[in-house]
């Protein structure tokens, strides 16, 4: 719709992104500290709209709207628009691929228009140009140069610390285990996973931000908050692989951020692992983690076995450091034992353990191993019955879980493999190099767990299978397997996209563990020491019940452990296909049927 306003004529139309995140009643934008100036301050027979070519002139209500530009011409020691710091809150001229530039104003005589466009034709630049509200305008000099710098440094580190606060206040406020900072050019986004998914920040600016503001957001929290004696360097470079641990309180809340920033093509992205360490809490039971009665039991024999690797495997994200820490505290025996943990870096405090933090530099494997082995030869002179390695990733830590394990001690370690049955061919590989037979030895492995986490459904809001069937044809797909499989389909239940306002619009509330777990035999170990894996995993087949209903988990596979949770309505049967695609497992299941 066009509005007249003598003697020129503006634009109005509906966009379909918000507009951006402002700082309560201040009027700023969310990490600015320039107040959003309006075009309805200017004086009407100032505005101006121009066309741009080939159609009538676009208005910008976002920075999220805004294309993504190579650098701002209007800013910087050596502009080719040059403007006054008060022009710059109405006016921005970017450079756009292609040798294109894009005039970004919020309202400005016809006369300083046509004097910046001369100036751009000149240069050889092909034009846009585009009204916009002035906080886009603001957004896209954030992170600027001289722009920035001329509103002091103090307050600038204090924007930054202030969108860093905001970030994490709605991290905990959405129950979010990690927050993705990614540049991408000119343009950044921020990112929150939740309930095992990435997702948009649920902002009026969908979390869109300058790539330099959220670089300078990076370069802020590594340079002036890491913890002492945490980071793998001092000072932030994008060009390297960074990372940290970061000190966060706020709101009662007590944490630690894990900084882990990433070099890109089009610029860093920065994953901040949101850890919560508050000792005042109680410890999670294993129950409470997701766990099956049966599973508890056996992490209940590995705690009265004094000796052997109890190792728990999983991908990034997927809760072993929590389970060690429950293990650790929960542990009736910890009390009276030496317990020690080596960790790169400390990440949860662990009640009655002395924690030992070391720094491995990958770039520099000769000086990590000599760093490894002077803490574990200490260690081993420190009189321990139990010591938690953390990941074992490396020839170093392997050699340190055995040293442990043949010497009469308890190892607890984590591995990053996927499924019980990838445990094994991790460890013997040629970068971790442990050897099937000491694996297999008597006494050397006590216990190995593989979890996942897995979405719980919202009670209020999850689809019942009648529905759901009829609006998915994988739910369908599946329905249709439990039926083959004889089980009932009425208490399923399914995730409705969009879910609810006890959810957020999530269709989940949290996350709930999934996993198998094995206790070694005489044969599962003979299996192993001979290199017959596939057998290995038939042997510990065997112990099943094969009733799915079952709460008995002994033999089950992590699929199966999510499908009966699936069967009782608390989780999507859908996540079991992240195990194993359904239809391998319906045809290993038809063919056990036909020779049970």
């Amino acid at each position: 719709m066009w509005f007249r306003r003598d003697p020129d004529r503006f634009e109005d139309r509906t966009a379909f992104a918000p507009p951006p995140v402002r700082n309560g009643a201040s009027n700023r934008i969310l990490g600015s500290t320039q107040p959003l100036a309006t075009a309805s301050e200017l004086p009407l027979d100032r505005l101006v709209a121009v066309e741009t070519p080939g159609g009538a002139g676009s208005h910008i209500r976002t920075y999220a709207d805004v294309p993504r530009f190579v650098r701002v011409l209007s800013s910087g020691a050596r502009p080719v628009v040059s403007l006054t710091k008060d022009e710059q809150l109405r006016v921005a001229v970017v450079e756009l691929p292609g040798r294109a530039a894009m005039v970004l104003h919020t309202g400005i005589d016809g006369a300083q228009l046509e004097s910046i466009k001369g100036r751009l034709r000149a240069e050889g630049f092909s034009l846009r140009v585009s009204t916009g509200e002035a906080h886009v305008v603001a957004a896209i000099y954030q992170g600027v140069g001289d722009h920035q710098e001329s509103n002091g440094s103090a307050r600038s580190a204090n924007q930054y610390q202030e969108a860093i606060g905001t970030w994490i206040q709605y991290a905990l406020d959405n129950r979010a285990t990690d927050v993705h900072l990614e540049t991408r050019g000119s343009s950044g986004t921020v990112k929150f996973r939740i309930d095992g998914e990435v997702e948009e920040m649920r902002a009026e600016n969908a979390g869109a931000y300058t790539g330099a503001f959220l670089e300078k957001c990076m370069s802020s929290l590594f340079n002036n908050d890491q913890q002492t004696k945490s980071g793998s360097d001092s000072l932030f470079d994008k060009e390297k692989y960074l990372y940290c641990m970061v000190p966060y309180s706020g709101r009662g809340q007590s944490l630690k951020l894990r900084y882990q920033s990433l070099r890109g093509n089009e610029g860093p992205k920065t994953v901040l692992r949101l850890l919560h360490v508050d000792e005042t809490q109680p410890t999670k039971s294993f129950e409470e983690l997701g766990y099956s009665a049966s599973h508890v039991a056996l992490w209940k024999q590995a705690m009265d076995t004094p000796s052997g690797l109890v190792l728990i495997a999983g991908v990034t994200g997927s809760g072993k450091s929590t389970s060690q820490k429950s293990f650790i505290e929960l542990n009736p025996h910890t009390p009276h034992s030496a317990v020690y943990t080596i960790e790169d870096p400390v990440e949860y405090p662990i009640r009655g353990a002395h924690q030992i933090p070391i720094q491995r530099d990958l770039s520099n494997p000769e000086e990590s191993a000599k760093r490894y082995s002077e803490t574990i030869a200490a260690l081993m002179r420190a009189d321990p019955d139990i010591v938690m390695l953390g990941e074992i990733r490396d020839r170093f830590s392997s050699n340190a879980a055995q040293q442990l394990a043949e010497t009469g001690h308890m190892g607890l370690g984590t591995v990053h493999a996927h499924l019980l049955s990838g445990i094994v061919p991790r460890l013997v590989n040629d970068e971790i190099g442990m050897s099937r037979e000491i694996l297999a030895a008597p006494n050397m492995t006590t216990l190995l767990a593989y979890q996942a986490l897995v979405p719980k459904l919202c009670p209020h809001c999850a689809m019942e299978t009648a529905e759901a069937i009829t609006r998915y044809e994988d739910i369908a797909a599946i329905a249709s397997h439990i039926g083959t499989l004889s089980l009932d389909v009425e208490p399923m239940r399914w995730k409705r996209i969009g879910g609810c306002s006890h959810c957020n619009e999530r269709g989940t509330v949290g996350l709930t563990v999934a996993a198998e777990m094995l206790m070694p035999d005489e044969d599962w170990l003979r299996a192993i020491r001979e290199g017959r894996d596939t057998d290995a995993v038939e042997i510990y087949r065997t112990s099943s019940n094969r009733n799915l209903n079952s709460p008995d988990m002994t033999g089950k596979t992590v699929f199966e452990h999510t499908l009966h949770k699936a069967l009782q309505g608390q989780v999507d049967a859908r996540q079991c296909s992240r195990f194993e695609a359904w239809h391998r497992y319906m045809g290993r299941a038809t063919s056990a049927k036909r020779k049970g």
